[in-house]
Protein backbone atom coordinates (compact mmCIF):
# COMPACT_ATOMS: atom_id res chain seq x y z
CA UNK A 1 0.00 0.00 0.00
CA UNK A 2 1.62 3.79 -0.66
CA UNK A 3 1.82 6.46 1.61
CA UNK A 4 -1.24 7.69 0.07
CA UNK A 5 -3.61 5.15 0.28
CA UNK A 6 -2.85 4.54 3.89
CA UNK A 7 -3.88 7.99 4.29
CA UNK A 8 -7.20 7.90 2.48
CA UNK A 9 -8.25 5.32 4.90
CA UNK A 10 -6.50 6.90 7.87
CA UNK A 11 -8.85 9.97 8.88
CA UNK A 12 -6.08 11.01 11.41
CA UNK A 13 -3.69 11.50 9.05
CA UNK A 14 -2.62 14.76 6.59
CA UNK A 15 -0.61 14.60 3.35
CA UNK A 16 1.74 17.38 2.11
CA UNK A 17 2.50 17.66 -1.42
CA UNK A 18 5.30 19.90 -2.74
CA UNK A 19 4.11 21.13 -6.35
CA UNK A 20 7.61 22.09 -7.92
CA UNK A 21 5.98 22.88 -11.08
CA UNK A 22 8.42 24.70 -12.76
CA UNK A 23 10.65 25.52 -10.27
CA UNK A 24 13.71 24.06 -11.26
CA UNK A 25 14.76 27.29 -13.53
CA UNK A 26 15.31 24.63 -16.43
CA UNK A 27 17.80 22.64 -14.33
CA UNK A 28 17.26 18.16 -13.31
CA UNK A 29 19.93 19.14 -9.69
CA UNK A 30 18.08 21.92 -8.92
CA UNK A 31 14.38 19.78 -9.14
CA UNK A 32 16.57 17.05 -7.41
CA UNK A 33 17.95 18.82 -4.89
CA UNK A 34 14.50 20.07 -3.91
CA UNK A 35 13.50 16.93 -3.68
CA UNK A 36 15.95 15.95 -1.04
CA UNK A 37 15.18 19.49 0.87
CA UNK A 38 10.96 18.23 0.83
CA UNK A 39 12.40 14.96 2.07
CA UNK A 40 14.12 16.73 5.04
CA UNK A 41 11.06 19.11 5.97
CA UNK A 42 8.67 15.96 6.11
CA UNK A 43 7.17 16.77 3.21
CA UNK A 44 4.95 13.14 1.71
CA UNK A 45 5.08 13.62 -1.37
CA UNK A 46 6.93 15.55 -4.79
CA UNK A 47 4.40 16.52 -7.42
CA UNK A 48 5.29 17.59 -10.63
CA UNK A 49 3.50 19.01 -14.20
CA UNK A 50 3.36 16.79 -17.76
CA UNK A 51 3.00 18.51 -20.64
CA UNK A 52 4.04 18.29 -24.20
CA UNK A 53 5.53 21.52 -26.13
CA UNK A 54 4.99 19.61 -29.80
CA UNK A 55 1.61 21.00 -30.64
CA UNK A 56 -0.16 17.17 -28.78
CA UNK A 57 -0.46 19.22 -25.62
CA UNK A 58 -2.48 21.22 -24.06
CA UNK A 59 -2.37 24.23 -25.78
CA UNK A 60 -0.91 24.97 -29.33
CA UNK A 61 1.64 27.70 -31.23
CA UNK A 62 -0.88 30.20 -32.27
CA UNK A 63 -0.25 34.05 -32.40
CA UNK A 64 -3.76 34.95 -32.53
CA UNK A 65 -5.32 37.08 -29.73
CA UNK A 66 -7.15 34.38 -28.06
CA UNK A 67 -3.41 32.88 -27.43
CA UNK A 68 -1.85 35.41 -25.26
CA UNK A 69 -2.99 35.55 -21.78
CA UNK A 70 -4.50 38.27 -20.39
CA UNK A 71 -7.41 38.96 -17.31
CA UNK A 72 -4.95 40.74 -14.95
CA UNK A 73 -2.62 37.88 -14.56
CA UNK A 74 0.66 37.74 -13.56
CA UNK A 75 1.68 36.33 -16.93
CA UNK A 76 -0.39 38.66 -18.91
CA UNK A 77 1.27 39.46 -22.41
CA UNK A 78 2.74 36.63 -22.69
CA UNK A 79 1.41 33.89 -25.50
CA UNK A 80 0.56 30.92 -23.81
CA UNK A 81 2.71 28.60 -26.03
CA UNK A 82 5.81 30.73 -25.15
CA UNK A 83 4.63 30.33 -21.69
CA UNK A 84 4.12 26.87 -21.40
CA UNK A 85 7.51 26.05 -23.08
CA UNK A 86 8.98 28.48 -20.18
CA UNK A 87 7.30 26.26 -17.45
CA UNK A 88 8.01 22.69 -19.06
CA UNK A 89 9.44 19.91 -17.44
CA UNK A 90 10.84 17.63 -20.16
CA UNK A 91 9.52 14.70 -20.60
CA UNK A 92 13.01 12.76 -20.79
CA UNK A 93 13.47 13.81 -17.16
CA UNK A 94 10.44 11.65 -15.83
CA UNK A 95 12.26 8.65 -15.43
CA UNK A 96 14.77 10.19 -13.28
CA UNK A 97 13.00 12.00 -11.26
CA UNK A 98 10.32 8.94 -10.42
CA UNK A 99 13.47 7.12 -9.93
CA UNK A 100 14.84 9.06 -7.57
CA UNK A 101 11.89 10.29 -5.27
CA UNK A 102 11.66 6.56 -4.79
CA UNK A 103 15.44 5.77 -3.86
CA UNK A 104 14.97 8.95 -1.05
CA UNK A 105 11.57 7.88 0.56
CA UNK A 106 9.15 10.18 -0.68
CA UNK A 107 6.20 9.56 -3.70
CA UNK A 108 6.07 11.48 -6.82
CA UNK A 109 3.02 11.73 -8.82
CA UNK A 110 2.31 14.25 -11.32
CA UNK A 111 -0.55 16.43 -12.90
CA UNK A 112 -1.16 15.65 -17.13
CA UNK A 113 -2.40 18.20 -19.23
CA UNK A 114 -3.40 15.95 -22.77
CA UNK A 115 -4.24 12.53 -23.20
CA UNK A 116 -0.62 11.98 -24.87
CA UNK A 117 0.78 13.22 -21.20
CA UNK A 118 -1.93 10.77 -19.42
CA UNK A 119 -0.91 7.70 -21.72
CA UNK A 120 3.01 8.72 -21.17
CA UNK A 121 2.49 8.58 -17.19
CA UNK A 122 1.04 5.40 -17.15
CA UNK A 123 4.19 4.12 -16.85
CA UNK A 124 4.94 4.98 -13.82
CA UNK A 125 3.87 3.37 -10.76
CA UNK A 126 2.28 6.82 -9.46
CA UNK A 127 0.76 6.90 -5.84
CA UNK A 128 -2.30 9.30 -7.58
CA UNK A 129 -2.81 11.45 -10.85
CA UNK A 130 -3.53 14.99 -10.14
CA UNK A 131 -6.09 16.85 -12.14
CA UNK A 132 -5.64 20.49 -12.24
CA UNK A 133 -8.51 23.56 -12.04
CA UNK A 134 -8.19 24.28 -15.83
CA UNK A 135 -8.71 20.53 -16.88
CA UNK A 136 -11.25 19.96 -14.08
CA UNK A 137 -14.49 20.68 -16.18
CA UNK A 138 -13.68 18.43 -19.02
CA UNK A 139 -14.97 15.03 -17.94
CA UNK A 140 -13.76 13.51 -20.66
CA UNK A 141 -10.25 13.91 -19.48
CA UNK A 142 -11.11 13.20 -15.64
CA UNK A 143 -12.35 10.19 -16.94
CA UNK A 144 -9.08 9.41 -18.98
CA UNK A 145 -7.27 9.90 -15.98
CA UNK A 146 -9.59 8.16 -13.61
CA UNK A 147 -9.33 5.44 -15.76
CA UNK A 148 -5.74 4.58 -14.86
CA UNK A 149 -7.40 3.51 -11.85
CA UNK A 150 -5.21 4.87 -9.36
CA UNK A 151 -6.11 7.26 -6.59
CA UNK A 152 -7.04 11.02 -7.95
CA UNK A 153 -6.68 14.51 -6.63
CA UNK A 154 -8.50 17.28 -8.32
CA UNK A 155 -8.63 20.60 -7.81
CA UNK A 156 -11.54 22.78 -7.77
CA UNK A 157 -10.27 26.08 -8.99
CA UNK A 158 -12.16 26.53 -11.81
CA UNK A 159 -15.62 24.29 -11.55
CA UNK A 160 -18.34 24.89 -9.29
CA UNK A 161 -20.32 22.72 -6.86
CA UNK A 162 -22.43 21.05 -9.11
CA UNK A 163 -19.76 20.67 -12.08
CA UNK A 164 -17.61 18.74 -8.95
CA UNK A 165 -21.05 16.44 -8.38
CA UNK A 166 -20.29 15.74 -11.68
CA UNK A 167 -16.87 14.94 -11.78
CA UNK A 168 -17.25 12.37 -8.70
CA UNK A 169 -19.75 10.73 -10.81
CA UNK A 170 -17.47 10.37 -13.60
CA UNK A 171 -14.80 8.97 -11.44
CA UNK A 172 -17.52 6.27 -9.75
CA UNK A 173 -18.65 5.75 -13.03
CA UNK A 174 -15.30 3.98 -14.32
CA UNK A 175 -14.86 2.25 -10.60
CA UNK A 176 -12.46 4.53 -9.20
CA UNK A 177 -13.60 5.64 -5.48
CA UNK A 178 -10.69 6.68 -4.38
CA UNK A 179 -11.26 10.56 -4.91
CA UNK A 180 -10.05 13.71 -2.96
CA UNK A 181 -10.78 17.36 -4.04
CA UNK A 182 -9.21 20.44 -3.31
CA UNK A 183 -10.34 23.48 -2.85
CA UNK A 184 -8.45 25.97 -4.85
CA UNK A 185 -9.04 29.47 -5.57
CA UNK A 186 -7.04 29.67 -8.85
CA UNK A 187 -5.61 32.73 -8.58
CA UNK A 188 -1.60 33.19 -8.43
CA UNK A 189 -1.06 34.23 -5.49
CA UNK A 190 -4.60 34.01 -4.47
CA UNK A 191 -6.06 36.60 -1.65
CA UNK A 192 -6.63 34.74 1.65
CA UNK A 193 -10.23 36.92 1.45
CA UNK A 194 -10.89 34.98 -1.79
CA UNK A 195 -10.75 31.58 -0.17
CA UNK A 196 -14.39 30.72 1.44
CA UNK A 197 -13.22 27.84 2.95
CA UNK A 198 -16.49 26.59 4.40
CA UNK A 199 -16.52 25.13 1.03
CA UNK A 200 -14.20 21.99 2.53
CA UNK A 201 -16.67 20.53 5.02
CA UNK A 202 -19.40 21.18 2.24
CA UNK A 203 -17.54 18.90 -0.37
CA UNK A 204 -16.48 16.70 2.11
CA UNK A 205 -20.20 16.08 3.72
CA UNK A 206 -22.31 16.76 0.37
CA UNK A 207 -20.22 14.67 -1.94
CA UNK A 208 -18.45 11.79 0.58
CA UNK A 209 -14.86 11.98 -0.31
CA UNK A 210 -11.45 13.08 1.08
CA UNK A 211 -11.04 16.80 0.93
CA UNK A 212 -7.64 19.10 0.61
CA UNK A 213 -6.39 22.14 0.06
CA UNK A 214 -4.11 23.66 -3.24
CA UNK A 215 -2.83 26.61 -1.87
CA UNK A 216 -1.77 29.54 -4.08
CA UNK A 217 -2.27 32.16 -0.79
CA UNK A 218 1.18 33.51 0.03
CA UNK A 219 0.78 32.78 4.17
CA UNK A 220 -0.17 29.48 5.88
CA UNK A 221 -3.66 30.72 7.40
CA UNK A 222 -5.22 29.04 4.85
CA UNK A 223 -3.67 25.84 4.97
CA UNK A 224 -3.94 25.45 9.15
CA UNK A 225 -7.56 26.86 8.49
CA UNK A 226 -8.30 24.21 6.16
CA UNK A 227 -7.11 21.63 8.85
CA UNK A 228 -9.35 22.56 11.60
CA UNK A 229 -12.30 22.43 8.56
CA UNK A 230 -11.42 18.59 7.72
CA UNK A 231 -8.91 18.88 5.22
CA UNK A 232 -6.31 15.87 5.17
CA UNK A 233 -4.20 16.90 1.88
CA UNK A 234 -2.49 19.70 1.12
CA UNK A 235 -0.84 20.75 -1.52
CA UNK A 236 1.88 24.26 -2.06
CA UNK A 237 4.09 25.30 -5.14
CA UNK A 238 7.60 25.39 -3.44
CA UNK A 239 11.02 26.37 -4.76
CA UNK A 240 14.57 25.91 -3.64
CA UNK A 241 15.13 28.88 -1.94
CA UNK A 242 14.50 32.88 -3.13
CA UNK A 243 17.32 32.68 -5.93
CA UNK A 244 14.99 30.81 -7.90
CA UNK A 245 12.96 32.49 -10.94
CA UNK A 246 10.53 31.61 -13.18
CA UNK A 247 6.93 31.48 -13.95
CA UNK A 248 5.74 30.36 -10.78
CA UNK A 249 8.31 31.63 -8.44
CA UNK A 250 6.50 34.68 -6.78
CA UNK A 251 3.86 32.42 -5.50
CA UNK A 252 6.03 29.62 -3.92
CA UNK A 253 6.47 28.76 -1.05
CA UNK A 254 10.60 28.01 0.18
CA UNK A 255 10.76 24.42 1.08
CA UNK A 256 11.48 25.78 4.33
CA UNK A 257 8.42 27.92 4.63
CA UNK A 258 6.51 24.58 3.24
CA UNK A 259 7.97 22.59 6.29
CA UNK A 260 7.08 24.99 8.62
CA UNK A 261 3.32 24.87 7.39
CA UNK A 262 3.70 21.40 7.89
CA UNK A 263 4.56 21.42 11.25
CA UNK A 264 1.95 24.05 12.23
CA UNK A 265 -1.14 22.04 10.40
CA UNK A 266 0.07 19.20 12.37
CA UNK A 267 -0.02 20.99 15.69
CA UNK A 268 -3.43 22.53 14.90
CA UNK A 269 -4.49 18.46 14.16
CA UNK A 270 -3.34 18.09 17.11
CA UNK A 271 -5.28 20.59 18.66
CA UNK A 272 -8.85 18.77 17.86
CA UNK A 273 -8.98 15.97 19.78
CA UNK A 274 -11.99 14.19 20.82
CA UNK A 275 -15.75 15.96 20.26
CA UNK A 276 -16.34 15.82 24.00
CA UNK A 277 -17.25 19.32 24.84
CA UNK A 278 -14.93 19.05 27.82
CA UNK A 279 -11.87 17.01 28.85
CA UNK A 280 -10.72 16.79 32.79
CA UNK A 281 -6.89 18.05 32.85
CA UNK A 282 -4.78 14.99 33.64
CA UNK A 283 -3.19 16.69 36.98
CA UNK A 284 -5.30 15.73 39.74
CA UNK A 285 -3.74 18.44 42.37
CA UNK A 286 -5.61 21.22 40.04
CA UNK A 287 -9.26 19.58 40.72
CA UNK A 288 -11.25 19.07 44.78
CA UNK A 289 -11.77 16.10 46.18
CA UNK A 290 -12.89 14.54 49.86
CA UNK A 291 -10.44 14.95 51.96
CA UNK A 292 -9.90 13.15 55.59
CA UNK A 293 -9.15 16.53 58.24
CA UNK A 294 -9.14 14.58 61.67
CA UNK A 295 -7.92 11.00 62.55
CA UNK A 296 -11.18 8.84 62.91
CA UNK A 297 -11.78 5.28 63.94
CA UNK A 298 -13.53 2.34 62.22
CA UNK A 299 -17.67 2.64 63.34
CA UNK A 300 -16.89 6.87 63.65
CA UNK A 301 -19.87 8.68 61.72
CA UNK A 302 -18.95 10.49 58.83
CA UNK A 303 -19.45 14.30 59.01
CA UNK A 304 -18.38 17.91 58.05
CA UNK A 305 -15.76 17.55 61.82
CA UNK A 306 -14.05 15.14 59.77
CA UNK A 307 -13.89 15.41 56.45
CA UNK A 308 -13.68 18.76 53.78
CA UNK A 309 -13.98 19.06 49.87
CA UNK A 310 -10.16 20.19 49.27
CA UNK A 311 -7.67 19.86 46.83
CA UNK A 312 -6.00 18.03 45.47
CA UNK A 313 -8.32 15.62 43.77
CA UNK A 314 -7.38 12.31 44.74
CA UNK A 315 -10.14 11.37 46.95
CA UNK A 316 -14.38 10.75 46.16
CA UNK A 317 -16.05 12.98 44.16
CA UNK A 318 -17.34 16.54 45.66
CA UNK A 319 -20.14 15.68 44.13
CA UNK A 320 -20.35 12.23 46.59
CA UNK A 321 -20.32 14.50 49.70
CA UNK A 322 -24.41 13.48 50.38
CA UNK A 323 -23.50 10.34 49.83
CA UNK A 324 -21.15 9.74 52.46
CA UNK A 325 -22.07 12.08 55.34
CA UNK A 326 -23.92 10.16 57.75
CA UNK A 327 -22.55 7.05 57.03
CA UNK A 328 -19.48 5.68 59.05
CA UNK A 329 -16.11 4.82 58.08
CA UNK A 330 -15.09 1.32 57.91
CA UNK A 331 -11.36 1.51 58.73
CA UNK A 332 -9.06 4.15 60.13
CA UNK A 333 -7.96 6.97 58.52
CA UNK A 334 -5.07 9.58 59.37
CA UNK A 335 -5.79 13.25 58.96
CA UNK A 336 -4.35 14.33 55.40
CA UNK A 337 -4.86 11.47 53.37
CA UNK A 338 -8.06 11.03 50.73
CA UNK A 339 -11.15 9.42 51.35
CA UNK A 340 -11.99 6.70 49.37
CA UNK A 341 -14.77 4.34 48.69
CA UNK A 342 -13.34 1.41 50.75
CA UNK A 343 -13.16 3.72 53.79
CA UNK A 344 -17.00 4.18 53.74
CA UNK A 345 -19.53 1.05 54.89
CA UNK A 346 -21.01 0.14 51.96
CA UNK A 347 -19.05 1.36 49.29
CA UNK A 348 -15.79 -0.56 49.98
Amino acid sequence: MTLFKDVLSNPSQLYFIGEISCNHNNCLKTLLKTVDKLVDVGADAVKIQTDAIDGTGSTMDFRTPCFTVDGGTIWDGKNLMDLYKEAYTPLEWHKDIFDYCSSVGIECFSTPYSDSTIDFLSQFNMPAIKVASMEAADLGFVRRCASLQVPIIISTGMINFEEARAVVKVCRDVGNFDITLLKCVSEYPASPADMHLLTIPKLKDDLNVIVGLSDHTLTHTSSIVSTVLGARVFEKHVKLDDTIFGPDASFSLTVDQFGDMIELCKEAKSTLGTSNLLSKSKNPSYSRSIFVVRDVRPGEVISSDNIRIIRPGYGMSPNDWDLVIGNRFALPVKAGFPLLPEHVMGLG
